[in-house]
């Protein structure tokens, strides 16, 4: 497979390059590590397994290369891998076509999928394989997702579509009315009330959930689904932190609710504490 993208990946550190016109691919690590290889192809996601790709990360063979090249083998794709699609449009509360916006796809075991809208709304996802696949966005930071009947911003309550061994075809995902309507806006800073920049702020409720990475000064916005309560979270260090009424907490439950009532909610300081990765410990 010619132009196709490769990852090598481990601990958040990551490497990519495409493949040659024969399928061969050489790719230089960062430093020393063991690794997990996967391609995407057509936003098609699999992981390399020796015996045959697999869907799942978990079950990807773990690379470890230090001070020496590696040769993997052959990184084959088994029999009806990244071959099926679920098409269909992302249409918003009037019916009009959304471009240009990713599009996923993801089954009960994790694997995944995405496209990009075409200027009509519309989208093409190359599937890993069979199973039962969930499908949404995120518009302005708002998450949505595929159900028959209103989008709920929530993955618990998604449809799942079955995919067998064929097509999945005229799937309209279209944002319900009032949805994605109002916004929460804040900084995050440091404890020194300096700017926290690139940093994934996320907030989870009972309509759904929404998240912005912050932009140089902190400072994020992002819709939410819907009226309801929310709880701002962040993730250092693997260490869930949630905005609370005096600083922060590890416990969801304590944090501090956000209610959004046919309004922007605004002016939201959430800040981190001096040493946010240990803070977990």
């Amino acid at each position: 497979i010619a132009d196709a993208d490769l990852w090598l990946e481990a601990d958040g550190r990551s490497t990519w390059n495409e493949t040659d016109e024969d399928g061969s691919f050489a790719i230089t690590v960062p430093s020393s590590g063991t690794y997990r290889l996967w391609v995407r192809i057509d936003g098609c996601t699999v992981y390399f397994r020796r015996g045959g790709a697999v869907t799942s990360r978990d079950r990807a063979t773990r690379i470890t290369i230090k001070n020496r090249d590696v040769p993997v083998g052959q990184f084959q794709l088994r029999e009806g891998q990244c071959s099926n699609k679920i098409t269909g449009r992302l249409l918003d509360a009037e019916g009009v076509g959304i471009p240009d916006v990713w599009v996923y796809a993801r089954d009960e075991n994790n694997s995944s999928a995405s496209a990009r809208t075409e200027s009509d709304g519309s989208f093409s996802i190359t599937l890993p394989g069979t199973g039962k696949y969930r499908v949404s966005t995120r518009v302005d930071g708002c998450s949505i997702y595929y159900r028959q009947g209103r989008a709920p911003g929530s993955f618990q309550h998604a449809t799942q579509i079955p995919v067998g061994d064929s097509d999945v075809a005229g799937i309209m995902l279209q944002i319900s009315e009032g949805m994605c309507e109002h916004r929460i806006s804040g900084r995050l800073l440091n404890a020194d009330g300096t700017a926290r920049s690139g940093q994934w702020v996320s907030a989870n409720g009972n309509a759904g959930h929404a998240g912005a990475s912050t932009a140089a000064d902190g400072s994020f916005s992002f819709a939410v689904p819907g009226n309801g309560s929310y709880r701002l979270q962040v993730q250092v260090g693997g260490c869930w932190l949630y905005s609370a009424s005096r600083g922060v907490t590890t416990n969801y439950w304590s944090a501090r609710e956000i209610t959004v009532s046919n309004a922007d909610v605004t002016g939201i300081e959430f800040r981190l504490p001096e040493d946010p990765s240990s803070f977990c410990n």
